[in-house]
């Protein structure tokens, strides 16, 4: 630090390899004369400055983007306190810069943020009113302990602890109770859940042990060495070593396979090099300040980073030539990004809150917020408005969609969602157990969904009417067996797992099954045996990036081989015949920005794609194609040649010849043409699945699902059915009452197609496309069955007699030419789905919008899905921009979709919305806690978060990894799996967080939660503490405070230790 007269700067001073002193200011603090900080100089010059009364107490803080906070105070017995503040715009109205004041209701609130204070009738009592009226009451005590909270609507929480004042037992709002114990070190010895599940710990102090027992009895032994784990023995008696460099940096894992992954670190201690269990390397370089200027990943593909005075990320050079820059403004948010073509996209903040975002192409969004800086609308390009309603307590309570259907929202004491109300009057009552686990869903119209749950709290079966699944799991919660069955139909699938997690084999009970063998390390598979009619079997080649080079029958001739770019697309895929003949070829030229510019087939011509500022395509010539576009303001896609009409909410209503029509729920209710051939009405069920489709000639055709929304059962009425049997989310066989039988093998990822056999035949190879859509099967005899689909879905030329999927995660209804997607139907003559999203305006802002590019995204579940919930918190936004520095090649995500057409979110952070189809890292950042992480107005467990990952289309599996930058990711909850353990566990993924030191007194970290209200455990009061196991993100990788930032395999076991602590 350097004084100069009331100033002092922290400066940074290094020594290069030349031996020259460089330095760099960071920060400067200036001081006046009576010893008050009134100026904060960042090393861009940007200032913020402090205002303070006689009494030295500060009354105002101004902020560089002109929003100021007040503070007043008074005396309370003998003591100035703060009694209220508020968040205000110097020379304007903040609440209306953020538009609170046009989202319909009246606004009372003095600013942004404002709050009151009253303390008493109690020496520890206080009572606060937050900016919507909001009344928060507290009771503390000696400790300065929260003893109870009362929630503005009435709920009472309650908090006890020991003499030493840590946590015992917790009630929350719902009246669930939570106890521990400890030791006289305070060390936690038992924990007892709501719903009576125990958790014990044993220290074995001689050995430096600690063993631990779960609910289900499953032990496990971790070995430290002072404050470093040096072998973890999983439930099954697996050992994984740690090894560490002279300064305590992690070097060595080996793993129980007998892989190793290795790091090594320059003279600062930045990691310069990692090599994987496969033998893939990613390599770093860092400049003298601690910051990645350098990276190569071990796809190959290099990376050069640039930032502007403050450390900020203003530049990304990529492979090709391509690069992205922003602007960054003066609070260190996103103004402006270029991406790699060069297009624009333009934001704007106020109070850190993004109020407007202008795309490439000219469309605007804007939002607005609340008092509390909470989104209350949304007004999209068509200037349609989204608006949501909270309650007292910040759960939403009403919304109401672009397209104007409303839906409403009940919540219980613990602030868990237990009814829904819908647009049409009709109810969804959800029941939960003690552990807030779905138990039933009941609908208004009698029907009941039930679902059961096994003592580690795992789902063992749901039924609903006559649908009824059921699964058996090992020890570590994985699949061994799962039992579908509807009326005279049912179908068995058998698991079998290796050591890691990886799957060896399945076994359908209709007579077939497929085996793997896998690599060690990251489980890629080497070889794949399918045993049917006519057994087929395939061996696969990779690159050392560990991007599939080959594809090759081991039957006999035939092989698809595959070059691809230094992102991992597509260039080259090459069917080979006998003699390594070729019987195929395209060959794919991707635009800059992302999406596919022209595709050419050997034999078939080519295709070209013209493209707009979003990526989306404006024409398509070739291989069966002549279509041309534009888009509703919406992002529709409407074909220039025809009369269409966009109605609200993007919904056609006019295309071409055909009147579309939609109820109120906003589902597709008919298309109605002068041919009845092309005249539909719809029906749905109690969970908007279409359920019936009835053409013009009154022919129609019904169908059946499970509790999961995967469709079971198709029936005609001519009587014709077809049943459908599931692994996991992916259709692997059908069945006709005519005796047609079809089985599907699939890549690990469960969308894109490997191996499909109909009706006893031998089985044909797929090739697909970078999107995983088929476009060739080819046969033993290397007969040839083409297709090739329109811009959105519909078939543009065929030959042969190709399979039923269609874009990822597809299948064709020939009948009703809809396409199924899991949880909806898509309409590809009218480029939507059929019903809205199921997960709303969080994850998309066109609830009925297909991708914008089908040659490069995918949508194979029909959702797309928000992995965290901190949307606007300051602190995540900047832990994002800093994990871009250390993962610019990966896809960072806060409050985003993931794995989906790139969502207006995704933009809206600056962050890079292109996703590769062979993606296999994704980072999640959120506030986290043992145990549970923020998820929009309340908490997510790991397994919930996994969940969505997984419906999103995160592939996951052997090699794939989630980073969880979270606080305490990595550190068991109370009663509960760690974050990451739930996403590994539910993903298949190694997933990797901070970790607390287990030497640690684990109170420390948990009873942070009893000092505040428990949904509120984020909330970090001034000059907060870093306490044990919290981190946050750094230019060099995650600090994390007394414990280590760790990997954890989906079975739980704790693989490595990465950066010092």
């Amino acid at each position: 630090m350097r004084r100069d007269g009331p100033y002092r700067s922290w400066i940074q001073s290094v020594v290069g390899e030349d031996g020259k002193t460089y330095e760099r200011r960071l920060v400067t603090y200036e001081i006046d004369a009576r010893g008050d900080l009134v100026r904060v100089i960042d090393a861009g010059g940007v200032e913020t400055s402090y205002a303070y009364d006689e009494q030295h107490y500060l009354v105002s803080e101004s902020l560089p983007d002109g929003t100021v906070y007040r503070f007043l105070y008074a005396d309370h017995a003998g003591q100035r306190r703060c009694v209220e503040t508020w968040g205000e715009l110097r020379g304007g109205d903040l609440l209306d810069a953020l538009g609170a004041r046009s989202a319909g209701s009246p606004v009372q609130a003095r600013g942004l943020f404002h709050a009151r204070f009253d303390y008493g009738p109690g020496p520890f009592e206080t009572r606060m009113i937050d900016a919507t009226g909001g009344t928060h009451r507290y009771r503390g005590n000696a400790l300065g302990l929260v003893e109870e909270y009362v929630d503005p609507r009435g709920y009472c929480w309650t908090y006890r602890y020991d003499g030493a004042g840590r946590l015992i037992s917790m009630s929350d709002g719902g009246g669930r109770v939570e106890r521990r114990s400890f030791d006289l070190h305070g060390r936690m010895l038992g924990l007892t859940r709501p719903d009576g599940a125990r958790w014990a710990w044993k220290q074995d102090d001689e050995q430096s042990k600690v063993v631990s027992v779960d609910a289900a009895g499953k032990r496990e032994i971790e070995t430290t060495c002072g404050t470093r784990t040096v072998e973890h023995q999983d439930a099954r008696g697996r050992i994984t070593r740690f090894a560490y460099d002279a300064h305590g940096l992690l070097r060595d894992i080996a793993y129980p396979d007998g892989t190793v992954e290795t790091r090594s670190y320059d003279a600062h201690g930045n990691i310069s090099e990692h090599i994987f269990e496969d033998g893939s390397r990613a390599r770093y370089t860092f400049d003298l300040f601690g910051r990645p200027v350098r990276i190569r990943t071990p796809r190959g593909a290099e990376y050069e980073l640039g930032y502007d005075s403050r450390g900020d990320l203003v530049f990304i050079a990529e492979p090709g030539d391509k690069a992205t820059e922003f602007r960054i403004g003066p609070t260190r948010l996103i103004e402006a990004m270029r991406d790699p073509s060069g297009e624009m996209t333009r934001y704007r903040h106020v109070a850190g809150a993004l109020v407007e975002c202008v795309r490439a192409d000219g469309t605007r969004y804007a939002f607005g917020y609340d008092a509390l800086r909470r989104l209350v609308w949304i007004e999209n390009p068509a200037g349609e408005r989204y608006q949501r309603t909270y309650d007292a307590v910040g759960n939403i309570v009403r919304e109401t969609s672009f397209a104007g259907v409303t839906t409403e929202y009940a919540y219980d004491g613990s602030r868990q969602l237990v009814s829904v109300t819908r647009a049409d009057g009709t109810w969804i009552h959800l029941l939960r157990d003690a552990e807030g686990r779905i138990v039933a869903r009941e609908h208004s119209t009698g029907l009941v969904e039930r679902f059961t749950y096994g003592a580690g709290g795992a789902l063992t079966a749901a039924e609903s009417q006559d649908v009824r699944v059921q699964f058996e799991r090992d020890e570590d919660g994985r699949i061994l067996r799962e039992i579908q069955e509807a009326g005279g139909w049912r179908f068995e699938i058998g698991t079998e797992y290796d050591d890691n997690g990886g799957v060896l084999g399945k076994s359908y009970s209709t007579g077939w099954n497929v085996s793997f063998i896998r690599r060690p390390g990251d489980g890629a598979p080497l070889a794949l045996r399918a045993v049917a009619t006519t057994p087929e079997e395939l061996r696969f080649e990779y690159d050392d990036r560990g991007v599939e080079t080959l594809r090759q029958r081991a039957t006999g001739p035939g092989a698809i081989a595959t070059e691809s770019d230094a992102y991992g697309l597509p260039t080259r895929v090459s069917v080979l015949g006998e003699d390594e003949a070729m019987l195929r070829e395209r060959r794919y030229e991707w635009a800059v920005g992302g999406p596919l510019r022209r595709v050419v087939d050997t034999h078939a011509g080519q295709r070209r794609y013209e493209l707009d500022p979003l990526g989306r395509p404006l024409a398509a010539e070739g291989l069966g194609s002549a279509e041309h576009f534009r888009y509703a303001p919406h992002g529709t896609p409407v074909p220039r040649a025809q009369p269409w009409a966009i109605g609200r909410g993007g919904r056609p209503t006019n295309a071409g010849d055909v009147r579309v029509a939609w109820d109120v729920l906003g589902r597709l209710a008919a298309q109605n043409s002068p041919d009845p051939l092309r005249t539909w009405a719809y029906t749905y069920d109690e969970n908007d699945r279409l359920i019936e489709a009835r053409r013009g000639d009154g022919r129609s055709v019904r169908y059946l699902y499970d509790p999961f929304g995967r469709r079971l059962a198709e029936t005609y009425d001519d009587g014709e059915s077809t049943w459908f049997g599931w692994d996991i989310d992916s259709p692997v066989e059908e069945r006709s009452t005519k005796g047609g039988v079809v089985r599907r093998v699939f890549r690990d990822d469960g969308y894109v197609p490997l191996l499909e056999a109909e009706d006893g035949r031998a089985f044909r190879m797929i090739a697909t496309d970078a999107a995983g859509t088929p476009w060739l099967y080819v046969d033993p005899s290397h007969r040839c069955d083409e297709i090739d689909l329109s811009a959105w879905g519909t078939v543009a030329r065929q030959s042969g007699q190709p399979g039923g999927l269609r874009f990822a995660g597809q299948r064709e209804d020939a009948f009703t030419g809809l396409h199924y997607n899991h949880h909806r139907h898509y309409a590809p003559t009218l480029h939507v789905f059929l019903t809205p999203d199921p997960l709303g305006i969080d994850v998309t802002l066109n609830d009925v919008g297909f991708v914008p590019n089908v040659t490069l995204y995918i949508d194979p579940l029909g959702l797309t899905t928000i992995v965290v919930g901190a949307p606007h918190d300051p602190t995540i936004k900047s832990h994002a921009k800093l994990l871009r520095k250390q993962y610019p090649g990966a896809k960072v995500i806060s409050s985003d979709q993931l794995g989906k057409p790139p969502s207006l979110w995704q933009k809206l952070r600056g962050k890079n919305n292109k996703i590769d189809p062979n993606e296999n890292h994704v980072v999640v950042t959120t506030h986290g806690a043992p145990g549970s992480a923020q998820w929009g107005n309340g908490s997510a467990s790991g397994e919930q978060i996994g969940d969505m990952l997984k419906n999103a289309g995160f592939q996951g599996g052997p090699g794939a990894v989630v980073d969880v930058s979270a606080c305490n990711a990595a550190t068991p909850g109370a009663g509960q799996k760690s974050i990451a353990h739930g996403i590994a566990s539910s993903t298949g993924a190694n997933a990797n967080g901070a970790m607390r030191d287990p030497s640690v007194d684990p109170n420390q970290v948990h009873n942070y939660q009893g000092k505040k209200p428990a949904w509120k455990f984020w909330g970090k009061p001034p000059q907060y503490p870093y306490r044990p196991g919290e981190m946050c993100p750094t230019p060099k990788g995650p600090f994390v405070h007394q414990g280590y930032y760790v990997g954890v395999t989906p079975s739980g076991s704790v693989t490595g230790v990465s950066f010092k602590p």
